[in-house]
């Protein structure tokens, strides 16, 4: 049921059938014991994904997944999620690659590995295929202040900025391909790019993007 649950949610984005199965599978450990880590993490990220529940008791979960994950030596069950970031998150970017697949690969990164740098590129990509998402541009900038330590009301960067300044360092790498000898890009002819040939770069990159993607 864990399985058919985080299935539902990272690949087909049924969340309302997710949190059937979601609540069958916590109902069933909090009845059996012992907690299990797989069912917390993920069920953790779920309600982080849609808002659903307060940070103090997604915190919770989260604690409880890693107590649980560190039960013993010889408990799989950190291996058996690793194995949930690879082959359910990242499978599913490549898969589906919208912006909801990215979302919940970053709150994974961020909430069960911690893997801050990573989560924030997924969250990056994520409001690049999803800029009006307010659930996404609200847990990037909680991500941001919380794990990154940047407060926008104290001149810290904000979820829109962090993009900004993404794509400007792309544009900063192609513009350096226009010196003399590069074959790529429009023929600036040694001028100073205008307006319009800037555009044209951006342009590129996206097509670029969507390249890899495939």
């Amino acid at each position: 049921v864990a399985n058919y649950a985080l299935f539902c949610h990272v690949f087909k984005h049924d969340y309302d059938h997710a949190r059937l199965l979601y609540a069958q599978c916590i109902r069933f450990m909090e009845w059996r014991g012992p907690d299990n880590a797989f069912v917390l993490f993920s069920y953790a990220i779920f309600c982080a994904a849609n808002l659903e529940d307060d940070w103090d008791n997604i915190d919770a979960y989260v604690h409880r997944a890693k107590k649980a994950n560190v039960k013993s030596l010889t408990d799989l069950r950190p291996i058996r999620y690793n194995l949930a970031k690879n082959g359910f998150f990242k499978l599913a970017t490549t898969v589906n690659d919208d912006g909801e697949s990215w979302y919940n690969l970053a709150l994974c990164l961020q909430l069960a590995f911690e893997e801050y740098d990573s989560a924030l590129e997924a969250y990056v990509e994520a409001v690049r295929r999803a800029p009006h998402d307010e659930r996404i541009l609200e847990n990037f900038s909680r991500f941001l202040r919380v794990c990154r330590g940047e407060d926008p009301s104290k001149g810290g960067l904000d979820a829109y900025e962090v993009m900004r300044l993404r794509e400007m360092g792309k544009l900063d790498e192609l513009l350096l391909k226009q010196q003399p000898g590069s074959l790529k890009g429009p023929d600036l002819n040694g001028q100073r790019p205008t307006n319009s040939n800037l555009v044209i770069m951006m342009m590129m990159i996206h097509d670029d993007d969507d390249d890899d993607g495939r």
